[in-house]
Order: C-alpha cells, then structure tokens, then sequence
C-alpha cells in the first residue's frame, strides 16, 4: 500500500528489518481529505457503501467567515422532499431540478408529512446508536424496532409504518433485501405475538357518539365547534378515513349545491387514488333531524368562515384552522377535533377508529358487502374484513330511519 510522505510517516523505518509490522488502527479516516492515499481510499469503501452518511457526522464549517467570529455547530443538513440524509440524496445527485420535481410527485404531501415523523424517530436512534443514516443492515433495523416497541411502546400498526420509512428512505436499493431478511421478519413477528393479548376485538358504537352529538349542538359563533360538528358528521355519514376530509373543497370544480343535495368531488390524493382510479363523489342529501343535517353544518361553516378567508382568496378547502394562521385544516388538526368528542363519550382509542365504527356498524345491521365497500371507498373486502370489521359494543338506542347521517350519504 503506497503511503505518501505528507502522512508524516518515514518509509526507511517501515522498510526496517527490525521494525515491527504496521498495525490498523480503529479510528475513523476522512475521506474528504485530499492527502488521503488511493490505497487507503479503497480499503475505507470496501466496508461502506458509497455515499453512507453517518449519524453523528457534522459539516465542516463555513471557511469564509472572519477570523474573530465563532465557527457555527452545524452547516445546514441536506435533505430528501423535508427528510434529513435520507439516501435517495445520493441517487439523485447531479440530477436537474425538472427531473427531481418529477420525482417527488411519487409521494403525496400529506403522506411526507406523516413520514417525517417516523424519520425523526431513525435518526434521534442512528444518532444515539452511531449508526449510519443512509446505510442500515438488518441487524440496526430488528434493533430499532425492538427500541420502538418496548422503550417508545408504538403499536403494532405503528412500528410497521416505521420500518417502511426507513427501509424506504434509507436506502431505496437496500429495501426488499431488508424487508425480507430472517431477523427483521422474526422480530416483527415476535412483537405481533406480544401484542395479541391487547388486541381489541370490539369496536365502539357510532350510536352514543350520534346520541352526543344531538344532545351537545355547536357554538354557531365557534369555528371550532362548528367544525369538529360538520367533520364527525361526515365521517359517519361515510365511513372514510380522515385524511379524505382534507380533500373537500368548496370551488366550483369540486363542490355543486342543488338545493335539497350538494356533491363533492374531492380532489386528488387519496390513499387509493391512482392514475386510473379516483375515489367517487360524495353525495349528500337532506335530513329532517336539523341537528344531524349535513346540508345545513356545511352552509353554516362556510358562512361562519367566509371572515377568515378574506386573507386567503386562493383558500377553497372546506375545513380550514379555526385559529392562528389561515390555512387548510391538516388530518391532525381534524383528527385532534375528532378526539375531543370521543373523549366526551368515554372512547379511548383514536380518532382514527371511527371508521372501524362506521363499517362495523353498517355489516352489523346487514348493509349490502357492496355499499359498505363503496360508501367507504375499500378497494376490498378481505382488506375491510381483516382491518375493520369487529363486534360492534352495546349502546345507546337511535332511530335509524331517516336519522343517522349515513341513510343520507351516497356516492356518484
């Protein structure tokens, strides 16, 4: 191996008879520096894949700074659509911005959005752990997910989606290998198992959640209330995911009133939307119960909210902040609604499991596999019945003629 003088190392005494054989020393070596011999290079990336970042590397500082200034921590950290290291940097280096712009457009906004916690969540743990962001084995992958599982107590569900983050955004090449390696197949399943005593088997009944809604009409001066109103309205009248309320828009291209019915068409991004397939409309119809009238909370939110959208003409999202900055209501904002009135009526699970509700309440009273499927927007059964569809628990008595939001919600 060729050494240069600059290293500071005598080549006589290396060739010395009497002079002990080098040692490797476990140190790390820069390869950023230019003084660095080829030999030495080669040796460094034979152990790590090109372009590994580690977690607790730092930028070198900024050189052009003046001499009496402090130095700052840390340069700016490169990121990938809001994630920090995240390996698809590598693959897209020297890529034009047109060429990345278009990739991106293969993740949605919101998806980025729900993914970036998880990502935080690797690197808090590459950092801690010393292990590289951007290059992870099966091995730092099992033991992240026995971290999130016994120190974070994530669910099940939870610590699934975490492992897609990163063996997705880690390393794009590495992912199926990682996916399918014995040790991170065998710790998902011992954490499954651990978690089957808790699984519920039952689900809530949307009929004390009904009955609450009734018996606890809204503020008509609240945005707040208002909102969480119309929005749980919605939710049981069809039975689809939270995100979807994000979606409705009250522009002439997405929202038509008739009188007597009004149609949404929710624009695109929805967790089954594809380039062939688009979730239906949503068609809503009058109800004589006045205090479950999706017609009449929708006309009433818009009105209410008419003030606050002076300041954002372009702002056409049906549900918007009902403080501070003017912007579309985000799923966590909706879902934080949700949550305050299911805590009225002593739910403990989350905002999410209306859902679970809604199509378990419909199979329960014999609605058509079908409808339940379109209502919902479920791309199948075998997925409603695996996820969804539970033993529905006792509760209050409501009539269900004429008066539950979902005899009113249909799709065209």
């Amino acid at each position: 191996m060729e050494l240069r003088n600059c290293l500071g190392i005598s080549l006589s005494i290396i060739n010395s008879k009497d002079a002990p054989s080098p040692q490797f020393s476990g140190g790390d070596l820069y390869c950023d520096r230019p003084t660095m011999g080829a030999g030495i290079l080669a040796a460094r990336l034979t152990q790590e894949s090109a372009g590994a970042i580690t977690a607790d590397s730092r930028h070198p500082s900024s050189p052009d700074r003046h001499g009496d200034q402090s130095s700052s921590t840390r340069s700016p950290a490169a990121t990938f659509r809001g994630l920090e290291g995240a390996g698809w940097l590598h693959y897209t280096e020297g890529w034009s911005a047109d060429d990345i712009a278009l990739l991106w457009k293969a993740w949605r906004p919101g998806t980025l959005k729900t993914y970036s916690a998880g990502w935080k969540r690797w690197l808090e743990w590459a950092r801690s752990q010393k292990v590289q962001v951007n290059n992870p084995n099966p091995k730092e992958v099992a033991l992240l997910l026995s971290f999130l599982h016994k120190a974070k107590q994530l669910s099940y569900n939870t610590i699934l989606l975490n492992k897609s983050i990163v063996t997705t955004f880690a390393d794009p090449s590495h992912a199926e290998a990682i996916n399918r390696h014995p040790v991170v197949k065998h710790m998902l399943k011992a954490i499954s198992l651990s978690k089957v005593t808790n699984r519920r088997i039952s689900i809530w009944n949307i009929n004390d959640l009904i009955a609450w809604l009734k018996s606890n009409p809204p503020d008509l001066d609240s945005m707040f209330q208002v909102s969480r109103h119309l929005a749980i309205l919605l939710l049981l009248a069809s039975g689809r995911r939270i995100h979807d309320l994000t979606l409705l828009a009250i522009s002439g291209s997405y929202f038509q009133d008739f009188g007597s019915w009004m149609v949404f068409w929710p624009k695109f991004g929805s967790k089954t939307d594809r380039s062939s397939y688009r979730q239906s409309g949503w068609k809503i119809s009058e109800n004589d119960d006045k205090s479950v009238d999706i017609i009449k909370w929708i006309r009433i939110l818009i009105s209410l909210s008419e003030e606050r959208r002076h300041g954002a003409p372009d702002l056409d999202s049906l549900f918007i902040s009902s403080r501070g900055k003017v912007r579309p209501a985000s799923k966590a904002v909706i879902a934080g609604w949700v949550k305050t009135a299911l805590k009225q009526i002593g739910v403990d699970t989350g905002p999410g499991s209306i859902r679970s509700a809604v199509g378990s309440d419909r199979f329960s009273v014999n609605m058509p596999l079908d409808e339940i499927l379109k209502k919902g927007n479920w791309q199948s059964d075998k997925n409603f019945f695996k996820y969804y569809c539970k033993l529905v628990e006792p509760g209050g008595s409501t009539d269900r003629k004429g008066n539950t939001p979902s005899e009113h919600f249909d799709v065209v």
